[in-house]
C-alpha cells in the first residue's frame, strides 16, 4: 500500500509546472495549437474542469495537457454508519499526454494516459460532534476525448476516463489514520472503508475547447 503526505503533493505540483514550461518552451517555436477547454460533468458527484493543452506539438499528432478539476462528493459510505450530516469535495489535477487521430477535417479521437493528485476534503457531524475529513492521493488516469470543430478556433469536447488513485492516510478530525486502521468509540469502524476518497473512479465531461 501507498501512503502519501502533504509534502509529496506539493512537490509534485513542483514538478508538473516545471514540466509544463519545459513543455510550452520546446513547443512555442514550432507548429502547435494551444488550447483552453472548459467542461461540465461527472466524476464521483457533479464536476467542472479548466485544462490547458498544447497540441500537433513540433507539428505532430502529439499533445500535452494540464487539468484542474473540482467535484461534488459523499463525504462516506452511509451504509457502513451513517452521520446526521455530511460534505465533501475532491480537487483533482491531471497532467496527460495524447496522441490525436483526425477523421476527416472536423472530428478528433485523441487516447490519452497521465497522472493525477487528488485533494479531498469534508466533514461529517456525528451525534453534536463535527470532525474535518481531508486526504491527498496520487493516482494514474486514462481515457478519450472526442472533439469536433465547429471552426478552426472553437470545438465541442466530449472527455470519458477512468481514474485510479492509491490508498493514502486519512485525517478525521485531530487523529490521521493510516490503510487498515479502526477508529475508536463511538464508531469502531475501518475508516478507509467509511470514508469516500476517490479509488477507481470514472469520468463523463463535455465541454467547449478554444483554440489559439
Amino acid at each position: 500500500m501507498l501512503c502519501f503526505g502533504v509534502a509529496d503533493g506539493v512537490h509534485m505540483g513542483r514538478a508538473i509546472a516545471a514540466l509544463w514550461v519545459v513543455v510550452w518552451g520546446l513547443a512555442w517555436a514550432k507548429d502547435n495549437t494551444f488550447s483552453l477547454q472548459l467542461n461540465a460533468g461527472w466524476f464521483n458527484g457533479l464536476s467542472g474542469e479548466v485544462g490547458l493543452g498544447l497540441f500537433n506539438i513540433a507539428g505532430e499528432k502529439l499533445g500535452v495537457r494540464l487539468g484542474l478539476a473540482y467535484s461534488q462528493a459523499d463525504a462516506v459510505d452511509n451504509n457502513v454508519f451513517a452521520p446526521s450530516s455530511e460534505n465533501a469535495q475532491n480537487l483533482t489535477l491531471g497532467l496527460d499526454v495524447s496522441y490525436s487521430f483526425d477523421f476527416q477535417s472536423a472530428f478528433t479521437l485523441s487516447p490519452y494516459l497521465g497522472f493525477r493528485y487528488n485533494l479531498f476534503s469534508g466533514s461529517v457531524t456525528v451525534g453534536s460532534s463535527t470532525n474535518a475529513l481531508a486526504s491527498n492521493q496520487f493516482g494514474l488516469g486514462g481515457g478519450v476525448r472526442a472533439g469536433y470543430f465547429l471552426d478552426s478556433q472553437l470545438g465541442l469536447l466530449l472527455d470519458l476516463g477512468l481514474d485510479y488513485f492509491f490508498e493514502s492516510s486519512i485525517q478525521l478530525g485531530s487523529t490521521r489514520y493510516n490503510p487498515g486502521e479502526t477508529s475508536g468509540p463511538p464508531l469502531n469502524l475501518n475508516v478507509h472503508q467509511w470514508v469516500n476518497d476517490p479509488r477507481l473512479v470514472w469520468k463523463g465531461r463535455l465541454g467547449l475547447a478554444f483554440n489559439f
